[in-house]
């Protein structure tokens, strides 16, 4: 059985819904996005926990809104269970170090660090401490190259593994012209660890084309209702779109194919009906040799016995051996060596 960093790195697509703290504060409302992500078909979703005055200062015009948006540990291990009973995978993004031992106290099993931590190396010192075994999400809007390579190097130093990327830009919502998702090729490139794709643009698009680069595990802000209150409701996905989102992806990796060239499905039938085939322009006697003026090519009615028109050489100068009406299929059993 894979465990859960196979899971997150394997071939299969999975969506990541954030609930972050669109829950407004909320315990029933995060159960409620909870069932409601699972129902949509989310392999997992996502938290945001801290506590505010450990991260924020009071003068950051955001301190009251986050100050809201806290989970105590009470609604951690509610909101655990209810995950749990739902079957679907809840983590949290880590947004300082003191709130690590009270993720340990619901057994986290993924841990993601914000982009805006990207420099934060006593984060991922703690981390390391205390979750070393466990995956490890790394945001990297916003970021240089030599930034993300320096925490990746800082990683490699304490041997931490089951890193992976996310590339994601941090503007939401993001313009097109700054989704860079040619980026995914670079940081794989650069950094030879599993890339995955937080999206905050306002369409599936981006996403689909991020297939084309490999991803398969994306992260989007989610919400029950966009026109809720706080800064990240009017830019996330509702269940509905989630769920329209996920079948997107998956008829989008049918697209893909297996890349191998040759008939598929329907088209065993279209080759039998819609190419053309070697027919008689006339009625050809018994014993005729056949010349070019005597034959034709055209769609007809299937015949095991069917003759392509590149094969034309190897009928011409050779005698019919029955009678064949006008627009009948000529086929190799008509055929007596002279």
């Amino acid at each position: 059985m894979k465990d859960i960093y196979e899971k997150l790195i394997d071939d299969s697509p999975k969506l990541i819904l954030e609930i972050g703290i669109n829950h407004n504060g909320s315990r029933e409302i995060a159960e409620k996005m909870i069932i409601a992500a699972k129902k949509a078909g989310a392999f997992a979703v996502k938290f945001q926990t801290f506590k505010t005055d450990n991260f924020i200062t009071k003068s950051n015009k955001y301190y009251e809104i986050f100050k809201g948006c806290e989970l105590t540990l009470d609604d951690l291990i509610y909101l655990k269970k209810c995950a749990d009973e739902n079957k679907i995978i809840m983590f949290s993004t880590a947004n300082e170090p003191s709130i690590i031992p009270i993720l340990e106290k619901i057994n986290n099993p993924i841990y993601k660090t914000s982009s805006a931590s990207i420099t934060y190396l006593q984060l991922f010192e703690k981390i390391c401490k205390v979750a070393f075994n466990k995956p490890l999400i790394i945001s990297t809007g916003g970021s240089y190259l030599g930034e993300i390579e320096q925490v990746i190097n800082y990683l490699k130093e304490k041997n931490k593994s089951k890193i992976i990327l996310f590339h994601c830009t941090s503007e939401y919502p993001v313009k097109a012209e700054n989704i860079n998702l040619k980026g995914i090729e670079i940081l794989k490139k650069a950094f030879n660890l599993p890339v995955g794709f937080s999206d905050h643009s306002e369409n599936n698009i981006a996403i689909l084309l991020s297939l084309f680069y490999g991803c398969r595990i994306f992260e989007k802000h989610f919400t029950l209702d966009q026109k809720l209150e706080g800064p990240d409701h009017h830019f996330s996905i509702t269940p509905e779109q989630a769920k329209k989102l996920i079948n997107e992806i998956n008829y989008a990796l049918k697209v893909f194919g297996d890349g191998v060239v040759k008939p598929k499905g329907k088209e065993i039938e279209f080759r039998n009906v819609g190419r053309r085939y070697i027919v008689a322009k006339k009625i050809i006697k018994k014993g005729t040799i056949i010349t070019s003026k005597l034959i034709d090519y055209k769609r007809t009615n299937f015949s095991q016995n069917k003759i392509e028109p590149f094969e034309v050489n190897k009928i011409l100068g050779l005698k019919v051996n029955k009678n064949i009406p006008k627009d009948s299929i000529i086929k190799w059993s008509d055929f007596r060596h002279k």
